[in-house]
């Protein structure tokens, strides 16, 4: 028997324990990864600048069958405070996956050790625009969200903004 032979066995088996770890991510009957942003104005841009408020929560459901193309949806706690009032800054906003961005090394970037995959999207907000959306897939089960929202051209006062929500695994959802 040939050295090939053993490693051509292995690989159908490391690509199958692979798909196992990502398909634990998928949030089918009801669930949701729910979080609060981080509030350290090192991370999170300030709500007078243009960014988020220090208590937004975040939801995202996942459909990782559809990771290339429409993942899932993103959600906030915000409707009767936000700058979207009276809907939330997201409502069950659909992210939309760019295709080339699939293939490209931007999509293979690592921002910590223990990321499994990051799936780079976008998202409409209700009333403030498009947002670039980077959900990371950790091995410890938790999904980061890393949101990046562009300034209103003819604002003076407000600034690019981000912000980074570590979520949690709900099987009942987020509540709001």
């Amino acid at each position: 028997m040939s050295r090939v032979a053993p490693l051509a066995l292995l690989v159908p088996v490391a690509l199958s324990l692979s798909c196992q770890s990502i398909d634990k991510f998928d949030t089918k009957n009801g669930g949701a990864y729910c979080g609060g942003i981080v509030g350290a104005q090192f991370i999170r841009t300030n709500e007078n600048e243009g960014g988020f408020a220090r208590t937004l929560r975040l939801g995202l459901t996942l459909d990782v069958a559809r990771l290339t193309t429409t993942p899932g949806t993103l959600t906030t706690d915000d409707a009767a405070d936000g700058p979207c009032a009276p809907r939330a800054t997201f409502d069950h906003a659909a992210l939309r996956v760019t295709p080339e961005v699939v293939e490209d090394p931007l999509s293979t970037m690592t921002f910590e050790d223990g990321q499994i995959q990051n799936v780079i999207a976008w998202a409409d907000s209700t009333c403030s625009g498009s947002m670039l959306v980077v959900v990371s897939l950790m091995k410890d089960d938790r999904v980061d969200v890393r949101l990046l929202k562009p300034a209103a051209p003819a604002a003076t006062d407000r600034r690019d903004a981000f912000a980074l929500f570590p979520l949690a695994r709900s099987e009942s959802g987020c509540g709001f």
